[in-house]
């Protein structure tokens, strides 16, 4: 339970963040456009950006703002950095010596190439824009948490009740026949983001201090997050799991040393579930059969994971990009991302925006492709529709429109804020498709609505007394 002794992190600050803070956007914006033109070898520009968001977060931390928390734009971008670039060069690094790197050997062409430069450049062009909004927020006051409480508790317990009846619902539909493939498909594509919801809407109200306590929440998120494991759910509970710890990290008064205990624990963590996931995917690579040594089971898992899946993705960029950087830019073709808000029911020809396979054999240079899906990350699609200028085009949307998302959940505590959180799971996809990425947020987004209007009249705006 979280008393008035936790104040937000969102609390006015007086002091001198405004110098600080412009320098490094300056210096982002310095480092975006070089490396984005290919001035600066991405080997340079790493560290560069990697020294910058470093010193965005310590100058937050110093100054007790701490939005980088809930910065949808930061976020996406500091994944980009660290999942794309700093852990899988570090890792070969490490490990080149004394490990024999022989799976697709190709795609290690990835590191220092085009590809990594216009991710740099990418999550360099996402720090300016989340220091703009530090730089507007320094000087306003963003409202907290609310504490006012609900004596009568109904939406809360409602919520509550709702989120185990799915999770039960959710573990029959996949664990059993009970249901048809259309009914438990569906259920698979509606659970999760109505959970997501469900869940940081009921941690808010833990943190309310007057609807529900926060262990029994605990418990349900780690039931449901268990439940959508078991049933194969890749990577999907894991970030719900990100966006409930994020959401209690910016509304408590938490330490810089617990922050970053809560990394490594959270990093720790990731690596143990994701062996689970992927035991539970395939458990004969786990079984007697196989010969090979469960400690280098475990380390083929991980390299498989955290190196080549992300050199593969950077490597099919960089062949993207050298196939279709100078792509006529024609503005007809810069809609292709918004046939994918049009419902199936609707159109039922709609084109499949699943393109995984194909990019694997064009791109990524994979012959035989069964059940592999290749990634080209976010900035790929766009090359592909209009060259170098469609992604400038469409990396400036995606900048803009997640920097208004950033100032909704920094202004507007309590629902808006919870509903920013609860779509982090898709926000915060770097390797998906553009397409994907809009149609996931609107189409999920429209599964949160509902239970949104319903929790409306608990978690509105209340004035600051």
């Amino acid at each position: 339970m979280i008393g008035s002794e936790h104040p937000p992190v969102t609390e006015r600050y007086t002091g001198g963040m405004a110098l600080p803070q412009t320098a490094i956007i300056c210096l982002a914006v310095g480092l975006a456009v070089t490396v984005g033109t290919d001035l600066v070898t991405p080997s340079y520009a790493r560290i560069g950006v990697m020294l910058l968001f470093g010193a965005q977060i310590w100058l937050e931390q110093r100054c007790g703002r701490r939005l980088f928390l809930m910065s949808p734009v930061f976020l996406l971008a500091l994944v980009g950095l660290v999942a794309f670039t700093l852990l899988p060069n570090a890792i070969y690094t490490a490990l080149q010596p004394f490990h024999d790197l022989t799976y697709r050997p190709i795609v290690l062409a990835y590191f220092g190439s085009r590809g990594e430069g216009l991710i740099l450049a990418f999550c360099a062009a996402g720090l300016v824009v989340h220091g703009i909004l530090a730089l507007i927020a320094c000087s306003r006051t963003a409202p907290s948490i609310s504490r006012n409480p609900d004596p009568r508790r109904g939406k809360a317990r409602t919520a509550y009740g709702l989120s185990g009846i799915l999770g039960l619902l959710f573990l029959a539909a996949t664990q059993t026949d009970l249901f048809s493939d259309t009914a438990t498909n569906l259920i698979r594509t509606g659970v999760a983001p109505v959970q997501a919801f469900l869940l940081v809407y009921l941690l808010h109200c833990a943190l309310d201090r007057s609807r529900i306590r926060l262990m029994p929440v605990v418990l349900l998120i780690f039931f449901n997050l268990t439940v959508m494991v078991l049933a194969h759910g890749g990577k999907i509970p894991v970030l719900i799991g990100l966006a409930a710890g994020l959401y209690y990290i910016a509304h408590t008064r938490v330490s810089y040393t617990a922050i970053t205990k809560a990394v490594l624990a959270f990093a720790v963590v990731l690596v143990i579930v994701m062996q689970f996931i992927h035991l539970v995917r395939e458990p004969e690579y786990y079984g007697p059969s196989n010969e090979i040594a469960f400690t280098q089971k475990i380390g083929n898992i991980f390299l498989r994971k955290l190196l080549w899946r992300q050199a593969e993705t950077g490597y099919c960029l960089s062949k993207v990009f050298a196939a279709h950087k100078d792509e006529r830019f024609e503005m007809p073709n810069q809609t292709f991302w918004m046939e994918i808000l049009i419902p199936r029911a609707v159109w039922p020809e709609k084109a499949d925006f699943s393109l995984g396979g194909r990019y694997a054999k064009v791109y990524c240079g994979m012959k035989y492709v069964n059940s592999h899906s290749a990634s080209i990350t976010l900035l790929g699609q766009p090359i592909i529709h209009g060259g170098a200028a469609a992604l400038l085009l469409h990396g400036t949307f995606l900048l803009v429109f997640l920097w208004c998302v950033g100032a909704v959940a920094v202004w507007w505590p309590g629902l808006p804020r919870v509903t920013v959180f609860a779509l982090l799971p898709w926000w915060i996809d770097f390797d998906q498709d553009f397409a994907l990425y809009m149609g996931n947020m609107v189409k999920f987004g429209t599964f949160m609505l509902p239970f949104l209007l319903l929790a409306m009249d608990r978690t509105r705006r209340r004035p600051e007394n």
